[in-house]
């Protein structure tokens, strides 16, 4: 039986790019601390804070202004009525829709646009 022999090649030999990393946790190292140090952080000054007194608290608002206008849209349809409106919009619909328990469903409509179905 025959032994194998292993050898060292010294990596001395192979040329390097400048500015290239010694090793793939050295390269992860430099990208880390690059991006470190583009990041800015702004340091809460408290005597700088305005606070004020008696403002009153406004109502709670449960999510973005733009679901209020799907819901107006949702109590103007009634059952069997269809809006046309794009991709975006349709699903924005279907995802206010099922968080208020109205029943829907959207159909691609031959021109490209984007059907919503009141059902119930």
């Amino acid at each position: 039986m025959e032994t194998a022999i292993q050898r060292r090649v010294p990596a001395t030999t192979i040329e390097k790019p400048a500015g290239a990393a010694a090793s793939v946790f050295d390269a992860g190292r430099q990208a880390k601390q690059a991006a470190q140090a583009s990041r800015t952080y702004t340091v809460l000054d408290p005597a700088a804070v305005v606070i004020k007194k008696g403002v009153p608290l406004p109502p709670a608002s449960r999510g973005a202004a733009g679901l209020d206008r799907y819901g107006a849209l949702l109590k103007r349809m009634e059952p069997g009525y269809c809006a046309e409106l794009t991709e975006k919009q349709a699903k924005s619909l279907l995802a206010r829709a099922r968080k208020l328990g109205v029943k829907v469903t959207t159909r691609v409509l031959p021109d490209g646009k984007h059907g919503v179905w009141r059902l119930a």
